[in-house]
């Protein structure tokens, strides 16, 4: 998991793959209709999506195994919380969703607080829970979540 400034994306991932995508979630404001956006066909899309954030007790723990996530607010703030999967899992997958769910430790590894300006880098392997509350204050988000297909940037990081 990554967590930085969008602004400085560049320097801290100086891949092409990771610069397309990041040109692309630079381009985007709080007004962007929800939906689905192609950037590089199925190898690099992103989804803008609207809801309001949940309590902790409703998060849902997922991981993907083909797409790395980057995640971006538009508008709003949320807690993300990480944890490192050590392979042993045994949980269903999804692989037309590319998701699985697993159960949720009554600690995670990390969270971060994501708002507009902030990435928050997931490959495959990161599980995650997403949409939780700040300070137990629900918000109302926009985010942007980019898939980039994972082996493009185990290729790509230093292109």
């Amino acid at each position: 998991m990554i967590m930085d400034r969008i602004e400085s994306a560049g320097v801290l991932m100086p891949s092409t793959v990771l610069k397309e995508a990041m040109g692309f979630l630079r381009a985007l404001g709080p007004e962007t209709p929800e939906g689905e956006y192609e950037i590089r066909g199925r190898e690099i899309f992103a989804r803008v999506m609207r809801y309001r954030s949940i309590p902790r007790a409703e998060g849902r723990l997922e991981s993907h195994r083909r797409y790395a996530d980057i995640q971006a607010l538009l508008s709003g703030s949320e807690i993300i919380e990480w944890t490192p999967l050590s392979g042993d899992e045994r949980v269903d997958y999804d692989p037309d969703a590319d998701v699985s769910f697993h159960p949720v430790p009554s600690r995670p590894e990390g969270s971060v607080c994501l708002r507009p300006g902030l990435f928050a880098l997931f490959m495959p392997g990161d599980a995650h829970m997403p949409m939780l509350m700040v300070d137990a204050e629900a918000d109302d988000v926009t985010k942007v979540v980019i898939k980039v297909d994972a082996g493009l940037i185990a290729g790509s990081v230093l292109d």
